[in-house]
């Protein structure tokens, strides 16, 4: 019998590896043998936000260099003289351009009060860093046994049985309100989806105009757009090995499952969102409870999906690239203050 451990505990995250052996029997004295082995892993996230110095923020003017967080014109953004410079102005506050500003990327008008505000461009500031792992959390396991049994003295008959199973958790940013489009492969004459902005209407709480405003946004209400990911493989095989006048044969035969269960959270539905501005459900920067949930491609139909029906929604053309197939079920809970 083997065993063997690794635990570490740095400042970065806990790791622990666990693996194992044990076999009994002699095919020579016993007829049979038999052995197992185990091997098990867990490994802890690295947030980013735990990073030392400047690797743990995107504010990098204590270190000589931009201030990289939302609101602020970022490196490499056209941080030139005689230029505006360009920023992100997607923050938890909610922002609109202020009617008859000169175009430009200054103008905007914050939507709800914030802790700090870019004396650039007036837009309140945001970290995205805490949002970020640099590496997911997972978790891993793995079993493989073979049993022989001597029937004849040149037949024998195994079986083996393996099973694994991984589990990956990921975290990321949380989703804006503007969508850049994508490729729809199904529809060659009108392949493009157009980019969607969502828009604050007249009369909404947080719209301060008399007009509509294209909304800036970035819904940490819903979380980040993280993911999980579980994969589980069984596997049977059983069998017979063999001689038959100097012939060396081995007769088998096996059962293989596969399970990969995907889900994502965080992720916004455009027309959901938009119907909620436009009845004013939805308030910026304000949580509440509620409790969510969908089934996506409900028929469980095969690709290509259509866009239009099964979650279309929802639909994300890279599953049909990537060959995904299969029902989706999301679930979620969020809380608001009215």
């Amino acid at each position: 019998m083997l065993f063997g451990a690794f635990r570490q505990i740095t400042e970065a995250a806990f790791q622990l590896r666990l693996n194992g052996s044990y076999g009994f029997g002699n095919l020579d004295e016993d007829k049979y043998n038999f052995f197992v082995t185990l091997e098990g892993s867990r490994v802890d996230a690295i947030a980013q936000s735990n990073r030392r110095s400047f690797l743990g923020t995107q504010d990098l003017r204590p270190y000589g260099f931009f201030d990289n967080r939302r609101g602020a014109p970022f490196a490499g953004g056209g941080n030139f003289p005689n230029s505006d410079g360009i920023y992100s102005g997607a923050t938890p506050y909610g922002n609109v351009r202020t009617p008859g500003t000169a175009a430009g990327n200054f103008g905007r008008t914050n939507l709800t009060p914030c802790p700090e505000i870019s004396p650039i461009t007036g837009v309140c500031l945001f970290d995205t860093t805490p949002y970020i792992d640099i590496q997911p959390e997972t978790s891993r396991f793995n079993l493989f046994s073979r049993g022989t049994l001597q029937l004849h003295e040149k037949v024998q008959a195994y079986t083996e049985i393996g099973y694994f199973y991984s589990d990956t958790k990921s975290r990321g940013t949380p989703s804006g309100v503007v969508g850049g489009g994508g490729y729809n492969p199904n529809d060659p004459f009108n392949p493009v989806f157009p980019t969607v902005q969502a828009t604050l209407p007249v009369g909404h709480p947080n719209n301060p105009f008399n007009t509509p405003r294209p909304l800036s946004y970035l819904a940490t209400d819903f979380g980040g757009r993280n993911g999980e990911t579980t994969n589980q493989v069984l596997r049977f095989i059983g069998g017979f090995t063999g001689e038959v006048n100097g012939f060396e044969y081995d007769l088998g035969g096996g059962y293989i499952r596969s399970d990969l269960d995907q889900s994502r959270t965080g992720f916004i539905l455009f027309p959901v969102l938009q119907a909620g501005l436009n009845s004013g459900v939805y308030r910026i920067n304000n949580k509440s409870w509620e409790l969510t949930g969908s089934i996506l491609n409900i028929t469980n139909e095969l690709l290509p999906f259509d866009p239009y029906t099964y979650g279309g929604q929802n639909y994300n053309p890279s599953f049909a690239q990537a060959g995904a197939v299969g029902r989706f079920y999301n679930v979620g809970i969020k809380y608001r203050f009215h």
